[in-house]
Protein backbone atom coordinates (compact mmCIF):
# COMPACT_ATOMS: atom_id res chain seq x y z
CA UNK A 1 0.00 0.00 0.00
CA UNK A 2 1.28 3.44 -0.91
CA UNK A 3 1.70 6.74 1.78
CA UNK A 4 -1.70 7.03 3.49
CA UNK A 5 -0.33 10.56 3.64
CA UNK A 6 -0.36 11.12 -0.21
CA UNK A 7 -4.20 10.03 -0.45
CA UNK A 8 -7.24 11.55 0.43
CA UNK A 9 -9.31 9.42 2.54
CA UNK A 10 -11.83 11.07 3.37
CA UNK A 11 -12.17 12.39 0.01
CA UNK A 12 -12.53 8.68 -0.75
CA UNK A 13 -15.22 7.65 1.70
CA UNK A 14 -17.52 11.00 1.01
CA UNK A 15 -16.79 9.98 -2.95
CA UNK A 16 -18.24 6.52 -2.34
CA UNK A 17 -21.26 7.71 -0.21
CA UNK A 18 -22.16 10.26 -2.84
CA UNK A 19 -21.63 7.05 -5.61
CA UNK A 20 -24.11 5.12 -3.37
CA UNK A 21 -26.57 7.28 -2.95
CA UNK A 22 -27.06 7.88 -6.84
CA UNK A 23 -26.48 4.42 -7.56
CA UNK A 24 -30.05 4.08 -5.16
CA UNK A 25 -31.43 6.66 -7.04
CA UNK A 26 -30.76 5.23 -10.84
CA UNK A 27 -28.43 7.63 -11.50
CA UNK A 28 -25.63 5.00 -13.15
CA UNK A 29 -23.67 8.15 -15.21
CA UNK A 30 -23.15 10.03 -12.15
CA UNK A 31 -22.63 6.94 -9.66
CA UNK A 32 -20.12 5.91 -11.97
CA UNK A 33 -18.22 9.74 -12.21
CA UNK A 34 -18.19 9.04 -8.65
CA UNK A 35 -16.50 6.34 -7.86
CA UNK A 36 -14.23 7.38 -10.52
CA UNK A 37 -12.96 10.44 -8.23
CA UNK A 38 -12.94 8.15 -5.52
CA UNK A 39 -10.67 6.03 -7.41
CA UNK A 40 -8.53 9.34 -8.37
CA UNK A 41 -8.29 10.47 -4.39
CA UNK A 42 -6.11 6.98 -3.92
CA UNK A 43 -4.04 7.26 -7.16
CA UNK A 44 -0.81 9.41 -5.85
CA UNK A 45 1.07 10.52 -8.98
CA UNK A 46 -1.38 9.30 -11.04
CA UNK A 47 -0.91 5.29 -10.10
CA UNK A 48 -3.69 3.43 -8.18
CA UNK A 49 -3.47 1.86 -4.99
CA UNK A 50 -5.59 -1.08 -5.79
CA UNK A 51 -5.28 -2.51 -2.62
CA UNK A 52 -6.95 0.89 -1.56
CA UNK A 53 -9.27 0.99 -3.88
CA UNK A 54 -10.91 -2.30 -5.02
CA UNK A 55 -14.11 -2.13 -3.40
CA UNK A 56 -14.68 0.90 -5.13
CA UNK A 57 -13.17 -0.80 -8.39
CA UNK A 58 -15.93 -3.45 -7.76
CA UNK A 59 -18.21 -0.59 -7.39
CA UNK A 60 -17.53 0.73 -10.64
CA UNK A 61 -17.55 -2.16 -12.59
CA UNK A 62 -20.94 -2.85 -11.42
CA UNK A 63 -22.39 0.81 -12.58
CA UNK A 64 -20.56 -0.13 -16.36
CA UNK A 65 -22.43 -2.96 -16.52
CA UNK A 66 -25.82 -1.17 -16.15
CA UNK A 67 -24.60 1.15 -18.56
CA UNK A 68 -23.39 -1.75 -21.31
CA UNK A 69 -20.33 -1.10 -20.78
CA UNK A 70 -19.62 -4.48 -20.54
CA UNK A 71 -15.61 -4.81 -21.41
CA UNK A 72 -15.18 -2.16 -19.12
CA UNK A 73 -16.65 -3.68 -16.54
CA UNK A 74 -14.51 -6.68 -17.01
CA UNK A 75 -11.19 -4.49 -16.86
CA UNK A 76 -12.54 -3.04 -13.47
CA UNK A 77 -13.11 -6.47 -11.75
CA UNK A 78 -10.03 -8.29 -12.84
CA UNK A 79 -7.79 -4.98 -11.53
CA UNK A 80 -9.71 -5.59 -8.39
CA UNK A 81 -8.07 -9.28 -8.57
CA UNK A 82 -4.64 -7.95 -9.55
CA UNK A 83 -3.55 -8.25 -5.79
CA UNK A 84 -5.70 -10.49 -4.07
CA UNK A 85 -7.53 -12.89 -6.45
CA UNK A 86 -9.64 -13.96 -4.25
CA UNK A 87 -10.98 -10.90 -3.19
CA UNK A 88 -14.97 -12.11 -3.48
CA UNK A 89 -16.24 -8.98 -4.40
CA UNK A 90 -13.79 -8.77 -7.16
CA UNK A 91 -14.66 -12.62 -8.35
CA UNK A 92 -18.70 -11.76 -8.33
CA UNK A 93 -17.84 -8.47 -10.64
CA UNK A 94 -15.73 -10.62 -13.12
CA UNK A 95 -18.28 -13.22 -13.39
CA UNK A 96 -20.76 -10.78 -13.52
CA UNK A 97 -19.16 -9.25 -16.19
CA UNK A 98 -18.88 -12.22 -17.87
CA UNK A 99 -22.01 -13.51 -18.01
CA UNK A 100 -23.23 -10.41 -19.55
CA UNK A 101 -20.86 -10.60 -22.05
CA UNK A 102 -22.42 -14.25 -22.68
CA UNK A 103 -19.41 -16.02 -21.74
CA UNK A 104 -21.98 -18.05 -19.21
CA UNK A 105 -19.24 -20.96 -19.02
CA UNK A 106 -16.59 -18.89 -18.12
CA UNK A 107 -18.56 -16.92 -15.69
CA UNK A 108 -19.90 -20.00 -14.14
CA UNK A 109 -15.96 -21.29 -13.34
CA UNK A 110 -15.85 -17.52 -11.44
CA UNK A 111 -19.26 -18.59 -9.71
CA UNK A 112 -18.38 -21.68 -8.57
CA UNK A 113 -14.67 -20.09 -7.51
CA UNK A 114 -16.39 -17.57 -4.93
CA UNK A 115 -18.90 -19.93 -3.64
CA UNK A 116 -16.14 -21.85 -2.45
CA UNK A 117 -14.55 -18.96 -0.48
CA UNK A 118 -17.71 -17.55 0.80
CA UNK A 119 -20.48 -19.82 0.48
CA UNK A 120 -22.72 -18.01 2.79
CA UNK A 121 -22.90 -15.29 -0.40
CA UNK A 122 -26.12 -15.88 -2.24
CA UNK A 123 -25.19 -13.99 -5.36
CA UNK A 124 -22.86 -16.50 -5.91
CA UNK A 125 -25.32 -19.07 -5.39
CA UNK A 126 -27.48 -17.75 -7.49
CA UNK A 127 -25.11 -16.91 -10.31
CA UNK A 128 -23.88 -20.55 -10.69
CA UNK A 129 -27.92 -21.24 -11.33
CA UNK A 130 -28.75 -18.79 -13.92
CA UNK A 131 -25.41 -19.82 -15.69
CA UNK A 132 -26.11 -23.19 -15.72
CA UNK A 133 -29.62 -22.34 -17.29
CA UNK A 134 -28.37 -19.76 -19.70
CA UNK A 135 -25.72 -22.58 -20.84
CA UNK A 136 -28.62 -25.36 -20.73
CA UNK A 137 -30.70 -22.47 -23.34
CA UNK A 138 -27.58 -22.12 -25.27
CA UNK A 139 -26.88 -25.73 -26.34
CA UNK A 140 -30.10 -27.19 -25.46
CA UNK A 141 -31.04 -30.54 -24.29
CA UNK A 142 -28.61 -33.37 -23.99
CA UNK A 143 -31.36 -36.13 -24.58
CA UNK A 144 -30.08 -36.75 -28.08
CA UNK A 145 -28.55 -39.64 -29.91
CA UNK A 146 -25.57 -38.85 -32.16
CA UNK A 147 -26.02 -40.47 -35.42
CA UNK A 148 -23.76 -40.93 -38.23
CA UNK A 149 -25.80 -38.94 -40.87
CA UNK A 150 -24.94 -35.73 -42.58
CA UNK A 151 -21.28 -34.84 -44.30
CA UNK A 152 -18.79 -37.55 -43.75
CA UNK A 153 -16.61 -36.61 -46.09
CA UNK A 154 -13.65 -36.07 -43.53
CA UNK A 155 -13.66 -39.81 -43.23
CA UNK A 156 -13.99 -40.23 -46.95
CA UNK A 157 -10.92 -38.21 -47.37
CA UNK A 158 -8.30 -40.05 -49.78
CA UNK A 159 -4.52 -41.13 -49.81
CA UNK A 160 -3.14 -38.30 -51.91
CA UNK A 161 -5.31 -35.92 -49.96
CA UNK A 162 -8.21 -35.44 -51.52
CA UNK A 163 -11.97 -36.07 -50.84
CA UNK A 164 -14.42 -38.15 -52.21
CA UNK A 165 -17.83 -36.22 -52.80
CA UNK A 166 -20.27 -36.28 -50.02
CA UNK A 167 -23.38 -38.68 -50.33
CA UNK A 168 -26.81 -37.15 -50.47
CA UNK A 169 -28.95 -37.87 -47.99
CA UNK A 170 -32.12 -39.95 -48.74
CA UNK A 171 -34.94 -37.84 -49.38
CA UNK A 172 -37.10 -36.88 -45.99
CA UNK A 173 -34.02 -37.63 -43.64
CA UNK A 174 -33.41 -34.00 -43.55
CA UNK A 175 -36.84 -32.90 -42.33
CA UNK A 176 -36.65 -35.85 -39.75
CA UNK A 177 -33.39 -34.73 -38.22
CA UNK A 178 -34.43 -31.32 -37.63
CA UNK A 179 -37.72 -32.50 -36.38
CA UNK A 180 -35.43 -34.07 -33.64
CA UNK A 181 -33.32 -31.60 -33.42
CA UNK A 182 -36.49 -29.04 -32.56
CA UNK A 183 -37.06 -31.68 -30.19
CA UNK A 184 -33.97 -31.68 -28.89
CA UNK A 185 -32.63 -28.07 -28.39
CA UNK A 186 -36.80 -26.11 -28.36
CA UNK A 187 -37.89 -22.90 -26.17
CA UNK A 188 -38.53 -25.18 -23.30
CA UNK A 189 -41.89 -26.25 -21.63
CA UNK A 190 -45.24 -24.14 -22.82
CA UNK A 191 -45.48 -22.68 -20.22
CA UNK A 192 -42.36 -21.10 -20.12
CA UNK A 193 -42.56 -20.24 -23.70
CA UNK A 194 -46.32 -18.94 -23.00
CA UNK A 195 -44.28 -16.83 -20.10
CA UNK A 196 -41.48 -15.32 -22.15
CA UNK A 197 -43.41 -14.56 -25.32
CA UNK A 198 -46.54 -13.15 -23.78
CA UNK A 199 -49.02 -12.52 -26.87
CA UNK A 200 -46.75 -13.46 -29.14
CA UNK A 201 -47.61 -16.85 -27.66
CA UNK A 202 -50.97 -16.96 -29.96
CA UNK A 203 -49.07 -16.07 -33.19
CA UNK A 204 -46.67 -18.70 -32.28
CA UNK A 205 -49.05 -21.31 -32.29
CA UNK A 206 -51.42 -20.34 -35.10
CA UNK A 207 -47.54 -20.60 -37.45
CA UNK A 208 -47.31 -24.31 -36.01
CA UNK A 209 -50.21 -25.36 -36.79
CA UNK A 210 -49.93 -24.11 -40.38
CA UNK A 211 -47.19 -26.25 -40.97
CA UNK A 212 -49.00 -29.40 -39.52
CA UNK A 213 -51.59 -28.54 -42.21
CA UNK A 214 -51.79 -31.35 -44.86
CA UNK A 215 -53.43 -28.67 -47.25
CA UNK A 216 -50.22 -26.50 -46.87
CA UNK A 217 -48.11 -29.43 -47.94
CA UNK A 218 -49.08 -29.78 -51.21
CA UNK A 219 -49.73 -25.74 -51.46
CA UNK A 220 -47.51 -23.25 -52.51
CA UNK A 221 -43.87 -24.14 -50.27
CA UNK A 222 -43.81 -20.11 -49.79
CA UNK A 223 -46.36 -20.00 -47.38
CA UNK A 224 -44.81 -23.24 -45.59
CA UNK A 225 -41.37 -21.62 -45.69
CA UNK A 226 -42.49 -18.08 -43.91
CA UNK A 227 -43.99 -20.02 -41.37
CA UNK A 228 -40.99 -22.05 -40.58
CA UNK A 229 -39.19 -19.06 -40.90
CA UNK A 230 -41.62 -17.16 -38.29
CA UNK A 231 -41.15 -20.14 -35.77
CA UNK A 232 -37.36 -19.82 -36.00
CA UNK A 233 -37.23 -15.82 -34.99
CA UNK A 234 -39.66 -16.73 -32.22
CA UNK A 235 -37.69 -19.05 -30.96
CA UNK A 236 -34.64 -17.22 -31.26
CA UNK A 237 -36.16 -14.35 -29.21
CA UNK A 238 -37.36 -16.78 -26.47
CA UNK A 239 -34.14 -18.13 -26.12
CA UNK A 240 -32.23 -14.59 -26.07
CA UNK A 241 -35.01 -13.14 -23.58
CA UNK A 242 -34.56 -16.11 -20.96
CA UNK A 243 -30.84 -16.08 -21.32
CA UNK A 244 -30.74 -12.34 -20.68
CA UNK A 245 -33.13 -12.88 -17.58
CA UNK A 246 -34.13 -16.41 -16.05
CA UNK A 247 -37.41 -17.65 -15.49
CA UNK A 248 -36.36 -18.44 -11.65
CA UNK A 249 -34.66 -14.35 -11.65
CA UNK A 250 -37.43 -12.80 -13.84
CA UNK A 251 -39.38 -10.01 -11.25
CA UNK A 252 -42.66 -8.14 -12.74
CA UNK A 253 -40.59 -4.47 -12.71
CA UNK A 254 -43.20 -3.30 -14.19
CA UNK A 255 -46.81 -4.76 -13.15
CA UNK A 256 -47.70 -1.70 -10.92
CA UNK A 257 -46.96 0.38 -13.81
CA UNK A 258 -49.50 -1.93 -15.98
CA UNK A 259 -52.12 -1.99 -13.29
CA UNK A 260 -52.03 1.53 -13.59
CA UNK A 261 -52.43 1.48 -17.24
CA UNK A 262 -54.92 -0.23 -17.22
CA UNK A 263 -57.13 0.11 -14.49
CA UNK A 264 -60.57 0.91 -15.71
CA UNK A 265 -60.21 -0.67 -18.83
CA UNK A 266 -63.72 -2.47 -18.99
CA UNK A 267 -64.39 -1.38 -22.96
CA UNK A 268 -63.19 -3.89 -25.79
CA UNK A 269 -61.53 -2.54 -28.87
CA UNK A 270 -57.79 -2.61 -30.44
CA UNK A 271 -57.71 1.35 -30.04
CA UNK A 272 -58.11 1.45 -26.31
CA UNK A 273 -55.13 -1.55 -26.51
CA UNK A 274 -53.18 -0.12 -28.64
CA UNK A 275 -53.19 2.83 -26.27
CA UNK A 276 -52.37 1.35 -23.36
CA UNK A 277 -49.37 -0.65 -25.43
CA UNK A 278 -48.05 2.71 -26.15
CA UNK A 279 -48.07 4.56 -22.80
CA UNK A 280 -46.28 1.33 -21.67
CA UNK A 281 -43.83 1.33 -24.49
CA UNK A 282 -43.42 5.17 -23.98
CA UNK A 283 -42.88 5.12 -19.91
CA UNK A 284 -40.07 2.02 -20.06
CA UNK A 285 -38.34 3.58 -23.30
CA UNK A 286 -37.82 7.29 -21.35
CA UNK A 287 -36.63 4.93 -17.81
CA UNK A 288 -34.50 3.18 -20.25
CA UNK A 289 -32.83 6.26 -21.59
CA UNK A 290 -32.44 7.59 -18.10
CA UNK A 291 -30.79 4.05 -17.14
CA UNK A 292 -28.29 4.10 -19.66
CA UNK A 293 -27.29 7.61 -18.73
CA UNK A 294 -28.62 9.35 -21.70
CA UNK A 295 -30.29 12.08 -20.19
CA UNK A 296 -31.37 14.33 -23.51
CA UNK A 297 -32.88 11.47 -25.12
CA UNK A 298 -34.67 10.92 -21.98
CA UNK A 299 -35.88 14.51 -21.81
CA UNK A 300 -36.79 14.54 -25.69
CA UNK A 301 -39.18 10.94 -25.68
CA UNK A 302 -40.50 12.06 -22.40
CA UNK A 303 -41.67 15.72 -24.27
CA UNK A 304 -42.78 13.94 -27.11
CA UNK A 305 -45.04 11.28 -24.79
CA UNK A 306 -46.63 14.27 -22.87
CA UNK A 307 -47.51 15.92 -26.23
CA UNK A 308 -49.10 12.74 -27.71
CA UNK A 309 -51.08 11.86 -24.16
CA UNK A 310 -52.92 15.98 -24.36
CA UNK A 311 -55.76 15.15 -26.07
CA UNK A 312 -55.45 11.36 -25.22
CA UNK A 313 -58.28 9.82 -22.10
CA UNK A 314 -56.75 7.43 -20.57
CA UNK A 315 -57.58 5.91 -16.50
CA UNK A 316 -55.28 7.35 -13.82
CA UNK A 317 -53.55 9.80 -16.17
CA UNK A 318 -52.55 12.16 -13.32
CA UNK A 319 -50.41 9.23 -12.40
CA UNK A 320 -49.22 8.63 -15.57
CA UNK A 321 -48.30 12.25 -15.77
CA UNK A 322 -46.68 12.33 -12.62
CA UNK A 323 -44.12 9.57 -13.62
CA UNK A 324 -43.47 11.51 -16.51
CA UNK A 325 -42.85 14.80 -14.64
CA UNK A 326 -40.55 12.54 -12.19
CA UNK A 327 -39.02 11.03 -15.06
CA UNK A 328 -37.96 14.31 -16.34
CA UNK A 329 -36.95 15.87 -13.23
CA UNK A 330 -34.34 13.35 -12.85
CA UNK A 331 -33.30 13.87 -16.15
CA UNK A 332 -32.59 17.73 -15.90
CA UNK A 333 -30.90 16.48 -12.41
CA UNK A 334 -28.57 14.57 -14.27
CA UNK A 335 -27.79 17.67 -16.49
CA UNK A 336 -27.26 19.70 -13.55
CA UNK A 337 -30.37 22.07 -14.49
CA UNK A 338 -31.34 22.01 -11.04
CA UNK A 339 -34.23 24.89 -11.34
CA UNK A 340 -35.49 22.69 -14.41
CA UNK A 341 -35.61 19.52 -12.26
CA UNK A 342 -37.33 21.23 -9.44
CA UNK A 343 -40.16 22.86 -11.05
CA UNK A 344 -40.51 19.21 -12.65
CA UNK A 345 -40.64 17.67 -9.31
CA UNK A 346 -42.80 20.48 -8.33
CA UNK A 347 -45.33 19.39 -10.93
CA UNK A 348 -45.29 15.99 -10.01
CA UNK A 349 -45.97 17.14 -6.28
CA UNK A 350 -49.14 19.00 -7.27
CA UNK A 351 -50.59 15.60 -9.59
CA UNK A 352 -49.98 13.43 -6.14
CA UNK A 353 -51.68 15.82 -3.84
CA UNK A 354 -54.48 16.62 -6.48
CA UNK A 355 -55.30 13.09 -6.70
CA UNK A 356 -54.14 11.34 -2.92
CA UNK A 357 -51.33 9.76 -4.00
CA UNK A 358 -48.87 8.96 -1.06
CA UNK A 359 -46.59 7.10 -3.09
CA UNK A 360 -46.39 9.79 -5.55
CA UNK A 361 -46.23 12.25 -2.89
CA UNK A 362 -43.52 10.98 -1.30
CA UNK A 363 -41.31 10.16 -4.34
CA UNK A 364 -41.70 13.90 -5.46
CA UNK A 365 -40.72 14.98 -1.62
CA UNK A 366 -37.53 13.01 -1.83
CA UNK A 367 -36.33 14.53 -4.75
CA UNK A 368 -37.34 17.89 -4.42
CA UNK A 369 -35.01 17.67 -0.63
CA UNK A 370 -32.45 16.15 -3.00
CA UNK A 371 -32.41 19.06 -5.46
CA UNK A 372 -32.01 21.56 -2.47
CA UNK A 373 -29.64 19.71 -0.63
CA UNK A 374 -27.27 19.34 -4.05
CA UNK A 375 -27.37 23.03 -4.58
CA UNK A 376 -26.57 23.59 -0.46
CA UNK A 377 -29.86 24.72 0.32
CA UNK A 378 -30.10 22.60 3.56
CA UNK A 379 -32.94 23.83 5.19
CA UNK A 380 -35.07 24.00 2.15
CA UNK A 381 -34.04 20.13 2.04
CA UNK A 382 -34.80 19.38 5.79
CA UNK A 383 -37.85 21.19 5.54
CA UNK A 384 -39.17 19.22 2.31
CA UNK A 385 -37.70 15.75 3.99
CA UNK A 386 -39.64 16.31 7.10
CA UNK A 387 -42.86 16.49 5.27
CA UNK A 388 -41.88 12.38 3.78
CA UNK A 389 -41.12 11.74 7.16
CA UNK A 390 -44.66 10.40 7.97
CA UNK A 391 -45.47 8.75 4.70
CA UNK A 392 -42.13 6.71 4.35
CA UNK A 393 -43.15 2.97 3.78
CA UNK A 394 -40.15 1.06 5.22
CA UNK A 395 -37.50 1.42 8.33
CA UNK A 396 -34.69 1.49 5.36
CA UNK A 397 -36.43 4.11 4.00
CA UNK A 398 -36.88 5.91 7.15
CA UNK A 399 -33.21 5.54 7.65
CA UNK A 400 -32.04 6.69 4.83
CA UNK A 401 -33.84 9.71 5.00
CA UNK A 402 -32.91 10.24 8.39
CA UNK A 403 -29.42 10.36 7.85
CA UNK A 404 -29.93 12.47 4.90
CA UNK A 405 -31.29 15.00 7.17
CA UNK A 406 -28.85 15.00 9.67
CA UNK A 407 -25.87 15.54 7.25
CA UNK A 408 -28.09 18.87 6.28
CA UNK A 409 -27.91 19.63 9.87
CA UNK A 410 -24.31 19.15 9.93
CA UNK A 411 -24.11 21.45 6.92
CA UNK A 412 -26.48 23.70 8.66
CA UNK A 413 -23.77 23.42 12.11
CA UNK A 414 -26.75 22.13 14.18
CA UNK A 415 -24.88 19.39 15.46
CA UNK A 416 -27.38 18.83 18.43
CA UNK A 417 -30.21 18.06 15.81
CA UNK A 418 -27.22 16.42 13.08
CA UNK A 419 -26.68 13.83 16.02
CA UNK A 420 -30.35 13.07 16.95
CA UNK A 421 -31.23 12.40 13.43
CA UNK A 422 -28.36 10.21 13.39
CA UNK A 423 -29.82 7.82 16.75
CA UNK A 424 -32.96 7.62 14.91
CA UNK A 425 -31.22 6.66 11.21
CA UNK A 426 -29.04 3.78 13.45
CA UNK A 427 -32.16 2.98 15.08
CA UNK A 428 -34.59 2.74 11.94
CA UNK A 429 -30.81 0.61 10.33
CA UNK A 430 -30.97 -1.77 12.95
CA UNK A 431 -34.60 -2.87 12.84
CA UNK A 432 -33.96 -3.63 9.00
CA UNK A 433 -30.73 -4.94 10.26
CA UNK A 434 -28.81 -3.60 7.18
CA UNK A 435 -25.29 -3.41 7.97
CA UNK A 436 -24.43 -0.44 5.31
CA UNK A 437 -26.75 1.94 6.50
CA UNK A 438 -25.81 1.00 10.56
CA UNK A 439 -22.26 2.51 9.02
CA UNK A 440 -23.51 5.41 7.53
CA UNK A 441 -25.30 6.41 10.39
CA UNK A 442 -22.58 5.50 12.78
CA UNK A 443 -20.28 7.73 11.41
CA UNK A 444 -23.03 10.52 11.14
CA UNK A 445 -23.45 10.04 14.57
CA UNK A 446 -19.38 10.19 15.18
CA UNK A 447 -19.15 13.38 13.48
CA UNK A 448 -22.15 15.18 15.27
CA UNK A 449 -20.37 14.02 18.56
CA UNK A 450 -17.15 15.05 18.01
CA UNK A 451 -18.46 18.72 16.72
CA UNK A 452 -20.12 18.93 19.78
CA UNK A 453 -16.64 18.24 21.91
CA UNK A 454 -17.64 15.04 22.82
CA UNK A 455 -14.41 13.66 22.00
CA UNK A 456 -14.27 10.40 24.22
CA UNK A 457 -17.99 9.50 22.89
CA UNK A 458 -16.49 10.26 19.32
CA UNK A 459 -14.02 8.10 19.70
CA UNK A 460 -15.75 4.79 20.67
CA UNK A 461 -18.65 5.88 18.07
CA UNK A 462 -15.85 5.68 15.49
CA UNK A 463 -14.66 2.21 16.95
CA UNK A 464 -17.86 1.19 16.57
CA UNK A 465 -18.35 2.36 12.80
CA UNK A 466 -14.72 1.01 11.98
CA UNK A 467 -15.92 -2.67 13.34
CA UNK A 468 -19.04 -2.75 11.30
CA UNK A 469 -16.80 -1.31 8.36
CA UNK A 470 -14.66 -4.58 8.95
CA UNK A 471 -17.56 -6.35 8.82
CA UNK A 472 -18.81 -4.88 5.42
CA UNK A 473 -15.18 -6.14 3.78
CA UNK A 474 -15.40 -2.17 3.21
CA UNK A 475 -11.32 -1.01 3.10
CA UNK A 476 -11.85 2.70 1.71
CA UNK A 477 -14.25 2.86 5.14
CA UNK A 478 -11.74 1.34 7.39
CA UNK A 479 -8.81 3.61 6.05
CA UNK A 480 -11.08 6.78 6.78
CA UNK A 481 -12.46 5.40 9.75
CA UNK A 482 -8.95 4.55 11.49
CA UNK A 483 -8.15 8.56 10.24
CA UNK A 484 -10.72 10.20 12.03
CA UNK A 485 -10.51 7.74 14.66
CA UNK A 486 -6.60 8.23 15.34
CA UNK A 487 -7.42 12.27 14.74
CA UNK A 488 -10.23 11.91 17.67
CA UNK A 489 -7.89 10.50 20.29
CA UNK A 490 -5.12 12.52 18.69
CA UNK A 491 -7.31 15.49 20.19
CA UNK A 492 -7.76 13.06 23.85
CA UNK A 493 -4.09 13.10 24.17
CA UNK A 494 -4.12 17.11 23.90
CA UNK A 495 -7.01 17.59 26.60
CA UNK A 496 -5.77 15.32 28.99
CA UNK A 497 -3.63 17.09 31.99
CA UNK A 498 0.02 15.51 31.61
CA UNK A 499 1.93 14.82 34.86
CA UNK A 500 3.70 18.07 35.05
CA UNK A 501 0.10 20.39 34.60
CA UNK A 502 -0.95 17.42 37.77
CA UNK A 503 2.30 18.68 39.84
CA UNK A 504 2.39 22.39 39.04
CA UNK A 505 -1.56 22.26 40.00
CA UNK A 506 -0.52 19.97 43.53
CA UNK A 507 2.48 22.86 44.50
CA UNK A 508 -0.38 25.99 43.28
CA UNK A 509 -2.30 24.05 46.15
CA UNK A 510 0.27 23.45 48.77
CA UNK A 511 1.61 27.07 48.47
CA UNK A 512 -1.86 28.88 49.12
CA UNK A 513 -2.09 26.48 52.05
CA UNK A 514 1.36 27.90 53.59
CA UNK A 515 0.25 31.59 52.73
CA UNK A 516 -2.87 30.96 55.05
Amino acid sequence: MGDLSEMDLPALNAFIAEGTSLEQAGQYRKALEKYTAALEAVSPNGILDVELGRLCLTHRSRMNLRLGNYDAALADAEQSLSIDDTFPKGIHAKAEALYSKGEFEYALVFYHRGNKLRSEMAEFRLGIQKSEEAIMNAIGSPDCALSNDGDLTLFNQTKDGGYNKASKPPAGRGRQRSAKKKKATGAGSDKTVKQLLGELYADRQFLEELMADPSMQTATSQVTSLASGGVAYLDRRTEFWRQQKPMYARVNEKQQRTMRATKGATRKGSQKKATTQFILSSLEKIDDALEQGDADKALAQAKGFLKALENEKVPDKDRILGDVYSAMGNAHFELEQFDESLRCHEKDLRLADLNSLEDSKGRALGNIGRVHANQGEYQLAVDTWLEKVPITTSTLESAWLYHEIGRCYLGLDNAVSALEYGQKSLACADEANDGRWKLNAKILVAQSQATLGDTMEASETYQEALHLAENLDDTPAVEAIQKALDESLSTLMVSAPTEADLDAEGDADLGGEEDA
